[in-house]
């Protein structure tokens, strides 16, 4: 997913706190790829926030 996002302009995001809006974060690469890019460009903090994630069916770890 590298390189999948682009930021227009910069300075609309310096110096400002960001919320992310994913649908559903199953692997969270998304957000993550996203955060790292604003945060270089930037954003002093990142949230996240997703309407769903997938059920975990397992123990994480296992």
């Amino acid at each position: 997913m590298q390189n999948a996002f682009s930021i227009r302009k910069p300075k609309l995001i310096k110096g400002k706190s960001v919320i992310v809006v994913d649908d559903v974060i199953t692997t969270g690469t998304t957000i993550l790829e996203l955060a790292k890019m604003l945060k270089e460009n930037g954003a002093t903090k990142v949230y996240a926030l997703s309407i769903a994630t997938p059920l975990i069916s397992h123990p994480i770890g296992s």
